[in-house]
């Protein structure tokens, strides 16, 4: 056995701390990449919510072309996976996400020639 196969007797002392700026950025980029829109159009507000974290994401939405579920339907899944997402990542319980919708986006596909 060497010394790297040996865990310590005990925890290592000292503090991990995220920063409210950290867990935003976070949120903005779970939130980017699960409705699709520009990272700049988003804002994410964080609080508290009885010991939870809450988030009330301002952002605009891609409309999908023949997807077969309301815009709503849509919604309401990208939320519950924004709040796994931000859950997983930051180790933190996320018991409300609210989602305010300011504009529509519509995805272009390019013909290649």
């Amino acid at each position: 056995m060497t010394a790297l196969d040996m865990r310590p007797a005990s925890p290592v002392a000292g503090t991990v701390t995220i920063t409210t700026r950290s867990l935003e950025r976070a949120a903005v980029a779970i939130v980017h990449e699960e409705l699709g829109v520009e990272v700049s159009a988003i804002r994410v507000r964080l609080s508290d919510d009885r010991g939870g974290l809450a988030l009330a994401v301002t952002a605009p939405v891609v409309l999908e072309q023949e997807t077969g579920d309301s815009l709503l339907d849509r919604l309401h899944r990208d939320r519950s996976r924004i709040a796994s997402r931000m859950q997983v990542l930051t180790g933190r319980t996320v018991t409300r996400v609210d989602v305010r919708v300011t504009g529509t986006r519509t995805r272009t596909t390019r013909r290649v020639a």
